[in-house]
């Protein structure tokens, strides 16, 4: 008789035994098989993305190939990377198709699609449909997404009660604390925030009820909050960059712990840019140095040529090549007036000058350069000059950093009575803490 090892525990099986031997792994087997599945699924996407990335269209030739196909699944796929390309209208046919037997999947990309083609309203009622079929939290978030973005933020908060009192849901309690805190109600955030951890939605609560205590100026019961939610989500990073924020508040070497924490745990661009900003703010110019060069290394955006740019005019270093290079990636209008406000808040007008004119040559008058013209006549304490480039600025478009500009400007020719006219003519367009207080300084 012959024996076979079983590959699952070692033990010698018969043949004729061994097809009711394996039946006893049938768990096991069915890991196994769909670890490959994964493995092979994983495999294909990769090729996908690489042809994605090097022959867009022969992508979207292989994708109108796909989506002919009748599997509902494959039809989603297309559908879904119709979207991360930006081919709304493709991607709405495909949802449209699926129409026949609709879901939530279905209605919530019809609503991306809607709203990608600023139809608002058509994306609201698409989304509503979605939570009739059961998606509630995606298609919720979407919902007030628009509404903030339309600035309809009453509408949100009625979107929102009617939810809550329809779906016993922590995570629609945590997102109706974040809309109360973008319109001021901080503590009414706090109490939807602990409701939505009470019903764990632990993960959006912790994150809301931290925000509404520092908003209310309780950054020690925010820390334990944050401390009790690094605990449970150590991999999360907002609880690290809040926690940081706080410490840098109070000026404590706690900060610095907790950005190095984050910068073990993560090298996504964004992040890297915090935590540059932070170190320089903390003083840490050698960590935000090390930061920035694996930056460039592994990002290389404009944008971290810029701030190493910063960096270096700090340290009395040269930062032109920095600023080339930006320029190199990203040769827009506002590169420039980055390069201009750096060199300016560096107190090196000849250069911040240089770039302004630069950029005029490329992309003609506009209403940010001649404010930063006004900016730097201002720090020179050209102040008459300073008034005839915030005017400039303003002929061409109503901006606040012009006004505030020309008030001062004002000010300090002691012409009062003509500054606190334009700070108030300022006000009746522009809601603003800082022209508030210039208000005040003019006794208005």
């Amino acid at each position: 008789m012959e024996y076979e090892e079983c590959p699952y525990c070692g033990k010698k099986i018969s043949r004729e035994e061994m097809k009711e031997h394996l039946e006893m792994h049938y768990e096991e087997m069915k890991e196994e098989e769909m670890k490959m599945l994964e493995e092979m699924k994983q495999q294909q996407k990769a090729v996908m993305e690489d042809i994605k990335t090097a022959n867009p269209e022969l992508y979207i030739d292989f994708l109108n190939d796909l989506a002919k196909e009748g599997n509902r699944e494959i039809k989603m796929l297309c559908a879904v990377e119709y979207l991360s390309m930006d081919l709304v209208e493709r991607a709405e046919e495909i949802f449209k198709e699926m129409l026949s037997e609709p879901d939530a999947d279905v209605y919530n990309g019809l609503g991306i699609c809607a709203r990608r083609k600023g139809l608002y309203n058509d994306a609201i009622q698409y989304f509503m449909k979605a939570i009739e079929y059961g998606e509630i939290e995606v298609s919720s978030t979407n919902i007030c997404d628009i509404y903030e973005e339309l600035g309809e933020f009453e509408k949100e908060e009625e979107f929102l009660k009617e939810m809550i009192q329809k779906y016993e849901n922590g995570y629609l309690n945590a997102i109706y604390a974040r809309a109360l805190l973008i319109i001021g109600r901080h503590k009414e955030a706090e109490d939807f925030a602990r409701k939505a951890i009470q019903l764990g939605e632990e993960m959006e609560g912790y994150l809301q009820l931290a925000f509404a205590l520092i908003m209310q100026g309780k950054n020690d019961e925010a820390e334990k909050t944050l401390i009790e939610m690094k605990n449970k989500y150590p991999d999360k990073l907002q609880p690290y960059i809040l926690l940081a924020n706080i410490y840098m508040d109070k000026g404590e070497e706690k900060a610095k712990e907790y950005l190095d924490e984050i910068y073990k745990k993560s090298r996504d661009p964004y992040v890297m840019e915090y935590l540059a900003i932070s170190y320089m703010s903390l003083g840490e110019e050698e960590k935000a140095e090390k930061v920035l060069k694996e930056a460039i290394m592994l990002h290389n955006l404009p944008n971290f040529h810029l701030i190493y740019g910063a960096l270096l005019l700090d340290k009395g270093e040269d930062a032109k090549k920095e600023f080339l290079k930006a320029l190199e990636l990203s040769p827009t209008l506002n590169t420039y007036v980055k390069i201009a406000d750096i060199y300016l808040g560096a107190n090196d007008y000849e250069n911040a000058r240089k770039f302004v004119e630069i950029a005029e040559s490329k992309f003609g008058k506009d209403e940010i350069l001649y404010c930063i013209k006004g900016d730097i006549s201002f720090q020179e304490k050209n102040y008459e000059d300073a008034i005839e480039e915030y005017k400039k600025s303003l002929m061409l478009g109503e901006n606040i950093d012009a006004y505030i500009g020309l008030i001062r400007s004002y000010k300090e020719l002691n012409e009062k009575e003509k500054a606190l006219e334009i700070c108030k003519k300022a006000i009746e367009i522009f809601e603003d803490e800082e022209l508030y207080e210039l208000l005040k300084e003019l006794g208005g």
